[in-house]
């Protein structure tokens, strides 16, 4: 499930954007709400909707749950997109400022990962540009 489809905002939004149209959507479909005119099907409906709401709201406003949702779910993009290459970690170019590793695409495009990313597990990053990605070679120091 993608919880951001669940509560319709944008994968880049930031915890106040998250907790509003939660608290939005939660008074349209909390069952206590509901109009008494609903049939049970529409009820039943609505209950549901609401409880992916309430998993999505769990999920997208604890950080750590957060982080580990966003990498799983760039993975599972990655996965659809054939490989290209496998690309060792040490071999990309390093963007101080914006704290991202990159590697040039043959379609001119690029491969980009956060560090952030990359401590989360990613090893799948897709291009720019096109539909392929690399398959990223690394290992994390011990903490």
């Amino acid at each position: 499930m993608d919880y951001y489809k669940v509560l319709d905002i944008p994968s880049d939004c930031d915890a106040m954007v998250i907790k509003r149209k939660f608290q939005h959507l939660a008074r349209i479909h909390h069952p206590d709400k509901l109009p008494t005119t609903l049939s049970q099907a529409e009820r039943a409906e609505s209950l549901e909707h609401f409880q992916k709401i309430e998993e999505a709201w769990r999920v997208l406003s604890d950080e750590k749950l957060r982080n580990k949702f966003d990498a799983e779910r760039a993975q599972g993009m990655n996965q659809q997109m054939p490989i290209s290459e496998d690309v060792d970690l040490d071999t990309m170019e390093f963007d101080e400022e914006e704290k991202t590793y990159w590697h040039e695409c043959r379609c001119s495009g690029r491969y980009e990962v956060l560090e952030e990313e990359l401590e989360n597990g990613v090893t799948l990053v897709g291009c720019t540009n096109c539909t392929l990605c690399i398959r990223l070679l690394y290992s994390l120091a011990p903490s």
